[in-house]
């Protein structure tokens, strides 16, 4: 809780004051005519979308290096900022400052503090081209692709061709939905087993429901999470490195521990098979 509250007060910026970050790690080989992305989402009041209100940015500590802005709460912004700006260093220093006035309260307090989410406030820069960001996150598809094909495969070698189907289509489903269900778990689960009286029915059983149902997702999140956690399209709309290391995490991962297991287990079945033969010979 004390770490949760020092990250929230180094993200929180009063009426009329500042605050300043600290971006390193930059490389000093950017071209010349290169441009930083500075993108940024307020949370501000009521976070009345209908309403905007005034920051600025300096850059450096130079105070001829200022641009102020207007922004709409719970929206994403964007300033551009010349690769020049970068120092020798390879740091670029923010100062976010909130330029609303503020609203007095009767009890004396000001209420009108800027603050932002911990991924709300960020630089980008090129790396890449379009085509081949594209490029890797179509194989990280095929790779997801390639995997769901196998199972349903698998699947057929035991079960008939509709359930085949649906078993691919519930593992997709469950996969895609792998970390948010991995979130949710941290919020539910039933009362502690002390806390159980078992003399009341409806009491037990509920608990005995909501521990399968969060055993269920468990064993689910652990299988399936890594197959959610890749998410190629929604990196490649956000504008997002899609490397190569997800690429290749993907296939080892995915196209070569899971659907590799799923083909010997397919294969195992298919040797126990008794299979007909049909003589072409009608009775």
């Amino acid at each position: 809780e004390v770490v949760d509250a020092w990250s929230r007060l180094q993200r929180s910026v009063p009426p009329q004051r500042s605050q300043e970050l600290i971006f390193a790690g930059f490389d000093r080989d950017f071209a010349g005519d290169e441009m930083l992305t500075l993108r940024y989402r307020f949370h501000i009041m009521r976070n009345d979308e209908h309403q905007t209100f005034p920051a600025a940015f300096r850059f450096n500590r130079n105070p001829d290096l200022v641009v102020e802005r207007t922004y709409v709460p719970t929206m994403s912004h964007v300033v551009t900022v010349p690769a020049s700006f970068v120092q020798p260093d390879g740091t670029l220093v923010v100062e976010v400052g909130n330029l609303f006035e503020g609203v007095m309260y009767p009890n004396g307090q000001v209420a009108g503090q800027l603050n932002w989410d911990p991924d709300d406030f960020e630089i980008l820069y090129r790396v890449s081209s379009f085509e081949a960001n594209f490029a890797r996150a179509m194989l990280v598809n095929l790779t997801k692709l390639a995997f769901l094909a196998m199972l349903g495969i698998a699947c057929g070698t035991f079960l008939n061709f509709p359930v085949a189907c649906l078993a691919a289509f519930t593992v997709f489903v469950a996969g895609s939905m792998g970390p948010f269900l991995a979130r949710s778990l941290e919020y539910y689960g039933p009362v502690p087993l002390h806390m159980v009286d078992w003399t009341n029915i409806g009491m037990a059983i509920g608990w005995i429901t909501q521990t399968a149902i969060k055993l269920i997702a468990l064993i689910t999140v652990f299988l399936l999470e890594s197959f959610g956690e890749i998410r190629p399209t929604q990196r490649l709309v956000d504008g997002r490195l899609v490397a190569w290391a997800d690429v290749m995490q993907s296939f080892l991962r995915i196209g070569v521990l899971w659907s590799g297991l799923v083909l010997l287990v397919g294969w195992g079945v298919m040797r126990r098979r008794q299979l007909a033969i049909y003589s072409g010979q009608g009775g």
